[in-house]
């Protein structure tokens, strides 16, 4: 018995001169600039970058953007492409930029400093082969790719996600305030589209095969009953090489990432990079900025494709539609901004429903059709 109270009486003295860690403020500073992206040449290649400012490690919350900078790729033989700011710290352009020169990203922060890669040849990516997906219960999508030349070896995806999904309610009719109206074919509101970016690191390499194929690279997971999927979901894959190193930078970070959570999230300063300083050398710059090909691939998948259950979210009690004589939904509309009117009622009256019921446009989405749908 005493030696068991020995033990504990040790035990307990251990754990009360434990310490929590606090990294040295010279680890991290809130000035250093966090640069992610790669240049894409090619035809009609989006170039798309986002540049931030690194938090204490002990700050969870998100990177501040890095605004009103600019953002230019350069070649060797003099062309250059301005990226325009298109949100906070994101800066995008659609480019033709010729595969057959070096290339460098020249940076300059509003701040006045300048940062820049050196001139880069770009990795020549080869084409996607096909995307393909399956539904043991969720809907998996995978990529595969194949490069004859055997050169390639590392890689990395990105995706942009479009759905189509509807209203409970199809609305014919709009209210001015005074009289029912007709809806025009550009002001219905009975199917929406939702838009997503890819928010993980994506990446494999052929290394160790004998030839460089990617066969079945995971890329998306949909969760069965998702609302992408509801009426109609697209899925566009891009498709990078890199270099080695560049490899290697995005590999660090992704394991960076399944700690902390997410991409955006505050990040150790200490990764390599191809990023400096001009203005002040020895400045600290993380990212690591390769020039590749971009390739692109579309799948679409439609609910009526799927051989399993796809469940619907029942709105049925949340979307109660109210009737009532013409006059009497005008007073209710006027007072109740939460209603919409949607139809006539066949023998007359107007029929109504709570604003997310009739506009699909309150759940996030678009009512304009993209261009591709």
């Amino acid at each position: 018995m005493r030696k068991i109270l020995i033990i504990l009486f040790v035990f307990m003295v251990l754990l009360n001169c434990r310490k929590p860690y606090s990294p040295p403020a010279s680890e991290v500073s809130n000035t250093t600039l966090v640069v992610e992206g790669m240049i894409a040449v090619g035809d009609s290649a989006e170039n798309r970058f986002l540049l931030s400012r690194l938090k204490p490690l002990d700050d969870t919350t998100l990177n501040d953007p890095e605004e009103r900078a600019q953002v230019i790729i350069e070649s060797a033989a003099g062309g250059r492409w301005a990226l325009p700011e298109i949100s906070p710290g994101t800066y995008r352009a659609i480019n033709n930029i010729p595969v057959n020169s070096n290339y460098r990203l020249r940076i300059t922060a509003t701040n006045g400093k300048t940062y820049e890669t050196p001139f880069m040849q770009p990795v020549n990516t080869p084409p996607i082969d096909s995307l393909t997906w399956d539904e043991p219960y969720d809907i998996n999508v995978y990529v595969h790719a194949f490069d004859p030349s055997n050169t390639t070896k590392y890689y990395r995806w990105e995706y942009a996600e479009t759905w189509e999904y509807r209203s409970f309610y199809e609305a014919f009719l709009k209210f001015d305030g005074n009289f029912f109206l007709y809806r025009q074919p550009d002001e219905m509101v009975y199917s929406c589209y939702r838009y997503a970016f890819s928010n993980t690191i994506i990446l494999n390499n052929t290394t160790a095969l004998a030839e460089d194929r990617i066969s079945y690279q995971l890329l998306k997971n949909i969760p069965n009953g998702d609302e992408r999927v509801s009426q109609r979901y697209s899925i566009l894959v891009k498709q990078y090489g890199l270099t080695k190193e560049a490899y290697e930078f995005w590999n660090i970070l992704k394991k960076n990432t399944e700690l902390t959570g997410s991409l955006f999230d505050p990040q150790p300063s200490q990764l390599p990079g191809n990023l400096v300083c001009v203005t002040t050398p020895g400045e600290k710059v993380i990212g690591y900025v390769c020039a590749g090909k971009q390739q692109l691939k579309r799948l679409f998948i439609r609910r009526g494709d799927l051989t399993i259950n796809w469940p619907k979210e029942d709105e049925s009690a949340f979307c109660v539609e109210y009737k009532t004589d013409s006059l009497s939904m005008k007073d209710t509309l006027r007072i109740d901004k939460n209603l919409m009117p949607a139809y006539f009622i066949t023998g007359g009256g107007v029929a109504a429903a709570k604003r997310p019921c009739v506009d699909c446009r309150e759940k996030g989405g678009s009512n304009v059709k993209p261009a591709y749908w």
